[in-house]
């Protein structure tokens, strides 16, 4: 790329520093240069305020008095909101200093923008985005009703890097993952991720319980699985993208069953999180998924164990865990809608491809 004096590479320290909190998930940061930060200033074109990406456009003047207009992606809708950015906020004729990322492959003025500032102002989009207020002491005696609440990871829990998978996959499916293709992944169709992905993202996770079902809310694509608290064998026959699932109580923790999945591309891991590794891995109708959530002593952290069988993908049932913390209970959910341009355009960029 050429060096423009409002471009210029930044110090490493802002990989430590933006890098583990911001992701929006949509794909890896493993496919962007972190070990080169970059930063550029210019004027805004157009906000474009969406999910599964923001994106970014400014005009940025070369030192030879030349225009470069480039496309930024940034942070999803419940992120921006998160850290009080709004449609309005970033408006066409601002002057901006951006810091980023350029995609590995890089092919055009095409960036990933963690820290924004508007010039002579604060930086409106963080690239450590405010983990929202903790919830304050329970008291009394333990319920069921103490899972309820606002959860949220208290770090990134995603490693966005490419490495060898966890999952014990055999030898075809390995081969699969290996071969992975960002351009193929159903992420650019707007497809949400499934179990246990969407356990693993840097969104809020909402838990309601009533005397007959427990409700999980994922703010990620705005997914709701709608659990029935039963003792009675459930259908088998697959009624949607996460199965057939029912809960019970089992001594201090709930136990959440699902079958009757549909096969599915990246039924088992994202390339992004920590047991795709870089690769997507696929799902069969013989997945099986079992939670298991249970709480701290004093009830300010949520902690999930999860075993997955699925016959033919893997060799045998794996077994791992995540967990999160508890929030106020006045915090918002918001909305997320995706928007299949913004996600098909952003993995094209995102692998320096053409439209």
């Amino acid at each position: 790329m050429r060096v423009f004096p409002t471009i210029a590479r930044v110090a490493l320290a802002l990989v430590a520093v933006l890098l583990p909190e911001w992701s929006s998930a949509h794909h890896s940061f493993a496919r962007y240069d972190t070990e080169n930060p970059i930063e550029m200033t210019g004027e805004i074109v157009e906000f474009r305020f969406r999910s599964p990406h923001s994106i970014l456009t400014m005009e940025v003047v070369g030192e030879d008095a030349s225009v470069e207009v480039w496309e930024l992606e940034g942070p999803s809708v419940p992120l921006l909101r998160r850290s009080g950015i709004d449609q309005d906020t970033l408006a066409p004729g601002d002057i901006v200093t951006v810091q980023g990322f350029l995609p590995r492959r890089s092919n055009g003025n095409i960036a990933a923008a963690l820290d924004i500032r508007l010039a002579g102002g604060p930086s409106v989009v963080a690239g450590s985005l405010p983990l929202p207020a903790l919830a304050g002491e329970i008291t009394g005696t333990f319920s069921l009703e103490d899972f309820a609440g606002i959860w949220a990871h208290d770090s990134d829990p995603n490693p966005h890097s490419i490495g060898d998978s966890p999952l014990p996959l055999t030898s075809d499916v390995e081969a699969i993952r290996r071969s992975f293709d960002p351009l193929n992944s159903p992420a650019r169709n707007c497809v949400p991720p499934n179990l246990p992905t969407i356990l693993y993202l840097p969104y809020l996770y909402g838990i309601q319980i009533s005397e007959d079902e427990v409700v999980l809310h994922h703010e990620y694509y705005s997914v709701v699985r709608r659990v029935p608290l039963s003792t009675e064998p459930r259908q088998t026959e697959p009624t949607g993208e996460f199965g057939i699932a029912f809960a019970r109580i089992d001594g201090d923790s709930i136990i959440v069953e699902s079958e009757g999945f549909p096969p599915l591309a990246a039924g088992l891991a994202a390339d992004f999180d920590p047991n795709g590794m870089g690769g997507e891995v696929p799902s069969s109708e013989r997945k099986r998924f079992v939670e298991r959530y249970s709480l701290s002593e004093d009830r300010q952290r949520l902690s999930l164990e999860y075993t997955i069988e699925d016959a033919g993908v893997l060799t045998e049932e794996f077994t791992s865990s995540t967990d999160w913390v508890r929030l106020a209970p006045d915090t918002e959910i918001h909305d997320f809608v995706c928007d299949p341009e913004i996600a098909e355009r952003t993995i094209i960029n995102s692998v320096g491809g053409t439209q």
